[in-house]
């Protein structure tokens, strides 16, 4: 997006564990910057527009950054991932790209 335009991220989604029914998530993320203090990134879900669901929050170091989660969501039910500094209103949205 034009709030962070550096950076680059790359979701893969692995297989559902039957047990449990979780989602794999791992993250790969370039280009955004270290944050200072207390602040963090997350990533989420979004739905209509609007929020939907967390899936995790992430700090960044030098070059790629690479964060692994699991989450139970029926992922079709979402229309975005999306990656913002960590807020109330989760805004700027730094990356976005639709859920395939």
């Amino acid at each position: 997006t034009a709030a962070a335009p550096e950076a680059a991220a790359v979701i893969q989604v692995g297989a559902r564990d039957e047990k449990s029914g979780n989602w794999e998530l791992i993250l790969e993320v370039t280009g955004l910057p270290k944050l200072s203090g207390d602040r963090y990134y997350a990533l989420w879900l979004e739905k209509d527009g609007e929020y939907g669901a967390p899936c995790g929050s992430f700090n960044v170091g030098e070059g790629t950054t690479t964060v692994r989660w699991s989450v139970s969501y029926r992922l079709s039910q979402y229309d975005a991932w999306v990656i913002s500094e960590h807020d109330e209103d989760a805004e700027p949205q730094l990356l976005r790209a639709d859920v395939a």
